[in-house]
């Protein structure tokens, strides 16, 4: 993808980024209900984990078939790359806007005693539960086309203050909730409403970051850039989801305490994510407004390169790995060590 975005024109910009997350949110709209249905009727995840495990290997045959049109390019050893890796993140075009990428993903810290209240507070059902799923997937889905149909000439950096704003907005409406204060709404439908509005604004936000990234990748080593850039967040999102657990021992927000209604470490806990998830806007201008933004950031009046800015951004990366592997082997020796509801 990364190699084949950079044929593509401006009329048809993203074209192919739009089509992959399309096609993803289709699958999980699928199969969604039915891992829902599976699980309640099966009573457990056998059957999920067992098709999770083997459904991937029917991909195989048809990955001969697969058609690339191969292009002549310089061969780098594997010193070579990392050292091409190296350059490419102390440049300014690249760990400037990466940076933020990365703060955007360990700040988007959610509220991880919600599902919790959601179950014990208000009783809703498994099914309940994963219908938010579904509408929040697909909802993210349709701010993706959205995106691509409507906001993109808006300029990046206007879109991120906006989403950013908006997503503070109805993190704190969830307070609403909590005080059963819905407007007459059932509960199952304010929810509803307020979770799929994130995710549609989370969905806005995807192809920016994706097209981001497929315009900073040099030449020769498209793959590997390309895979630090995806690493950056996904490593981001993982110490985010980390501290989201680790913030549930501040509060008494257990399942005993949502069950007998008291709810005011939920409200103090809902009140602090909503603090951190709208922290990124007082860094938010290292993000460029267009693709046009990025060209004039390489050859602008400051400094192209920084060791130092390289090297901050790397070892964020690193660090953030090895906290997440730290967190997945500790959450599977000794469960529940970070307070985990």
């Amino acid at each position: 993808m990364a190699e084949k975005c950079k044929y593509e024109t401006d009329a048809d910009r993203c074209n192919l980024q739009v089509c992959c997350y399309a096609l993803r949110g289709f699958g999980l709209a699928v199969t969604m209900p039915i891992s829902s249905f599976t699980y309640s009727t099966h009573d457990g995840p056998w059957y999920i984990i067992t098709a999770a495990a083997t459904i991937p290997l029917f991909h195989l045959p048809f990955l001969y078939h697969l058609q690339e049109t191969r292009v002549v390019v310089p061969e780098f050893s594997a010193r070579e790359q990392l050292h091409q890796l190296w350059k490419t993140a102390c440049s300014r075009v690249v760990w400037q806007p990466m940076m933020f990428v990365f703060t955007y993903g360990v700040f988007y810290v959610s509220n991880a005693a919600w599902r919790e209240f959601l179950k014990s507070g208000l009783g809703f059902t498994a099914n309940q539960l994963n219908a938010l799923l579904f509408f929040g997937g697909a909802l993210s889905v349709l701010g993706v086309a959205v995106y691509k149909f409507i906001l993109i000439r808006w300029s990046w950096r206007t879109l991120f203050i906006i989403g950013i704003i908006f997503d503070g907005v109805f993190s704190l409406l969830q307070i609403l909730l909590i005080r059963g204060q819905t407007f007459g709404l059932d509960p199952f439908l304010f929810a509803l409403g307020d979770e799929g509005v994130m995710d549609f604004l989370l969905g806005t936000h995807l192809i920016p970051l994706a097209v981001m990234m497929v315009n900073l990748v040099p030449p020769g080593i498209e793959g590997a850039s390309y895979a630090l850039f995806t690493t950056t967040l996904n490593a981001a999102v993982g110490v985010a989801s980390g501290l989201s657990t680790m913030l549930l021992g501040i509060w008494d927000v257990s399942k005993e305490t949502l069950k007998a209604g008291d709810v005011t470490g939920l409200t103090k806990l809902t009140f602090l994510t909503t603090a951190i998830q709208v922290t990124p806007l007082l860094w938010v201008r290292l993000v460029p407004h267009s693709v046009s933004d990025l060209d004039r950031l390489k050859t602008g009046g400051v400094s192209s390169s920084s060791t130092l800015g390289g090297s901050v951004y790397l070892v964020c990366v690193l660090m953030s790995i090895i906290f997440a592997l730290f967190i997945a082997i500790r959450n599977v020796v000794n469960p529940g060590w970070m307070s985990g509801s």
